[in-house]
């Protein structure tokens, strides 16, 4: 009973710390996978006071897409994963930390990092209506759109695409997708280390045929 009690304290603690620097379910803006019974977790955003003592102690902050502020300590065997082959993180690079609390400090066990925006996390599928989307100005490609989905579609998301970016039209391929009310989109989408989310592929579901 002892140590489900305490157990069952340190999740409590690790939780509060969450909700303290990320609002909402989102941690750092990302639906994050958490690890209670490891009391880890992950959060991402741009690098500064990046520094290494003369003990050989290195501590840096993370400034999330929501503006929370995590300082962190990275452990003696943390490991570091360049996304661009950098050779060491620098400040106001783009990062994502796994953290895990030991008596309220924030350690870092592993580091990734980049000068560009990078994914985090594993993709994950979405489902909705069209509702809107927007263009580039150079060439009027889509650059992003809008999907509306829950109870009577009161919620909704925005998703950036680039060219990597794979389309489906009831099914086939196309280069060219036209996107219109009544449509029912799905695919998979990624978090970014800026914020943003990305769909890298979108399947649209048309009832009636779009004219070209």
């Amino acid at each position: 009973m002892k140590k489900t009690l305490k157990y069952f304290a340190i999740t409590l603690i690790a939780a509060g710390a969450l909700s303290a620097i990320v609002p909402g379910a989102a941690f750092a803006a990302h639906p994050a996978k958490a690890h209670p019974n490891r009391g880890t977790n992950m959060a991402f955003g741009m690098l500064s006071n990046y520094s290494t003592s003369s003990a050989g102690v290195t501590t840096g902050t993370v400034t999330t897409p929501s503006s929370d502020v995590v300082n962190f300590t990275l452990t003696k065997k943390a490991k570091l994963v360049s996304e661009d082959g950098s050779s060491a993180p620098a400040n106001a690079d783009n990062v994502a930390v796994w953290l895990r609390w030991n008596r309220g400090n924030p350690l870092a066990s592993k580091l990734e990092f980049g000068v560009n925006p990078f994914a985090v996390g594993r993709p994950r599928g979405y489902q909705g209506m069209f509702a809107s989307d927007t263009t580039n100005s150079s060439d009027g490609s889509l650059a992003s759109f809008t999907i509306t989905y829950g109870r009577k579609g009161s919620k909704s998301a925005t998703y950036e695409v680039d060219s990597s970016t794979k389309y489906f039209e009831n099914g086939k391929a196309t280069t060219s997708p036209i996107l219109a009310s009544g449509d029912k989109l799905t695919g998979r989408e990624s978090q970014f280390t800026d914020g943003s989310r990305r769909a890298g592929v979108v399947r649209i579901h048309v009832k009636k045929q779009h004219k070209k």
